[in-house]
């Protein structure tokens, strides 16, 4: 057993909590923009922090090598703590990339945002890439528990 990942797992866990009430909510889209980038962007650093701590662990940058994992952790775990990050971070950006976001952050009246919104678009592109590459290593059998 793995002390450290579940504990960062069970901090993830509360952040994704966070997140979703931070920014799921219809009072998150009345904020104003500045307001709303401000919170995207400590969610963010709050789980990139956390993310420092799963690289004390494992590497999270890229796809998961199930190789390089140290050798009491075992590969269910490694992943539902890579998945649960990157979903987090996706959770976050997203806001940014909706069709709809662009209603509440108006480019003409705010074209410093553009940089976060893009920055938040590569986010989501790369968490999805990461994410995508690293199921190929999700056993798939009656016992998976990512079903």
């Amino acid at each position: 057993m793995h002390i450290a990942a579940y504990t960062v797992f069970i901090k993830l866990h509360q952040v994704c909590s966070f997140v979703r009430k931070s920014l799921s909510n219809t009072r998150a889209f009345r904020k104003k923009p500045m307001e709303f980038i401000q919170t995207v962007n400590d969610l963010d650093r709050r789980v990139r922090l956390l993310g420092k701590e799963v690289e004390k662990i494992f590497l999270i940058n890229g796809s998961l090598d199930p190789s390089r994992l140290p050798g009491e952790l075992s590969l269910t775990l490694a992943l539902a703590v890579y998945f649960t990050y990157n979903d987090l971070l996706f959770d976050i950006h997203t806001t940014l990339t909706y069709p709809w976001s662009r209603g509440i952050i108006s480019f003409r009246q705010h074209p410093s945002f553009r940089s976060q919104v893009e920055r938040s678009h590569s986010v989501v592109a790369k968490a999805c890439r990461d994410i995508i590459l690293t199921s190929r290593h999700v056993p798939l059998d009656a016992a998976c528990p990512f079903l």
